[in-house]
């Protein structure tokens, strides 16, 4: 059950991607209700590749516990 995570789970989405709607990313973080929902600006798909300095700075954030 998504609702009994106790890890942190964050959807990272780039506003611009194509392949991923950010409205279906929206629905798919509903299923976790302590999940986060981050969307990059100037992003597409591959946001580790569009904004590679923020992605970093957010996967920081998540594995620090401060995301």
């Amino acid at each position: 059950d998504p609702a009994e995570l106790s890890l942190p789970v964050v959807f990272m989405h780039g506003e611009e991607s194509f392949v991923t709607p950010a409205d279906q990313m929206e629905l798919t973080r509903q299923v976790f209700p302590n999940a986060r929902f981050v969307a990059l600006a100037g992003a597409g798909h591959h946001l580790m590749i569009d904004r590679p300095v923020e992605f970093t700075n957010l996967l920081r954030g998540v594995l620090q516990g401060s995301l």
